[in-house]
């Protein structure tokens, strides 16, 4: 759904569903990550309060939603256009999605974060999150370490009526710090000068990432993890035990060694050639803590490496230093 806020320009609304934004007030003059921001659905009311001109907006609608993440075009629009720009806007929204997405997941919300349509489906009539794990990486120490945490229903169900209770300002310090920012810069504040392929890759890995970690099967998880993997790390023409070999080098021994890289490799090619499907759950969510932390490590190679082939020659001639 769209509206013209009269001193702010047109903007697009996406319902967003698991944070819980404590602002009282809107911040559309000057938005969270440049041209986009999430808001509560109170703001939205504000907003409409305040402005005389006639919106076709479901205020019922409305109600049933944690948060609303809204992007703003600045392109004039027609009727030739408008499908158009209304794609734009809602790739923009999976983009924040999927930051929110990587964020919340590392943090152990157990309540994940996503677009309405995607994070939830119905299970006697009570929304519940498809991860049956949740998950910290510590990035604090030389060598990072992993924590993983079984959920039980009663969890799940508890954290979806408590939602996660955030500010915008909560969510700009926290993708401010060492870990997130490079990653944050890319996919949300746009303030890093970063190559266009380094770019295009890490928005295509994370929206596929975003994808697959609210995929209700646990086979197409694993394979879709895989995929965000092979987006960061594979060019055309190579095979896959250079893939392998990047990949080992990326997150390090201990990571690769201690989420069984190989065994959620030969899960997926065992799906893939063998039609043997996958049952292993914590197989399942130790490949989304390698594609977490993949993704959040790649972001923080652009700033060393100029482009994305220039990180692959190094890894592939044995240059590669890691950080």
């Amino acid at each position: 759904m769209s509206a013209d806020i009269s001193t702010y320009g047109k903007w697009y609304f996406f319902f967003f569903q698991g944070l819980e934004i404590t602002n009282n007030s809107h911040d559309l003059e000057n938005p969270l990550f440049y041209d986009t921001t999430i808001l509560s659905d109170d703001n939205i009311l504000g907003i409409i309060e305040c402005d005389s001109r006639e919106h076709h907006i479901d205020f019922l609608s409305l109600t049933t939603h944690s948060s609303i993440i809204a992007v703003r075009n600045d392109t004039s629009v027609n009727n030739s256009n408008n499908d158009k720009i209304q794609l734009l806007c809602f790739n923009r929204a999976k983009e924040i999605g999927a930051l929110l997405s990587i964020y919340s997941i590392n943090q152990q919300f157990t309540l994940q974060s996503g677009l309405i349509y995607q994070p939830f489906g119905f299970i006697n009539d009570i929304f519940k999150p498809r991860l049956q794990y949740t998950f910290t990486i510590d990035f604090s120490d030389p060598r990072p370490s992993y924590h993983i945490k079984r959920i039980n229903d009663d969890d799940m169900i508890c954290d979806m009526i408590k939602k996660c209770n955030v500010s915008r300002e909560d969510i700009r310090r926290n993708l401010s710090n060492e870990v997130y920012k490079n990653i944050a810069s890319i996919l949300g504040f746009k303030t890093a000068n970063i190559d266009l392929t380094f770019r295009k890759a890490i928005k295509l890995a994370a929206i596929n990432y975003y994808h697959s970690v609210h995929n209700p099967n646990i086979d197409q998880q694993l394979l879709g993890m895989l995929t965000t993997l092979e987006v960061l790390l594979r060019i055309p023409n190579d095979d896959y035990d250079k893939f392998k070999k990047r990949l080992n080098l990326l997150v390090g021994d201990d990571i690769f060694n201690g989420l069984d890289v190989v065994k959620i490799l030969t899960a997926r090619h065992n799906y893939v050639h063998r039609t043997k499907q996958i049952t292993d759950n914590m197989l399942v969510m130790k490949s989304i803590i390698l594609a977490t932390y993949s993704i959040i490590k790649f972001a923080d190679y652009t700033q060393i490496y100029n482009t994305k082939d220039h990180i692959i020659n190094e890894m592939d001639v044995g240059s590669f230093n890691r950080i």
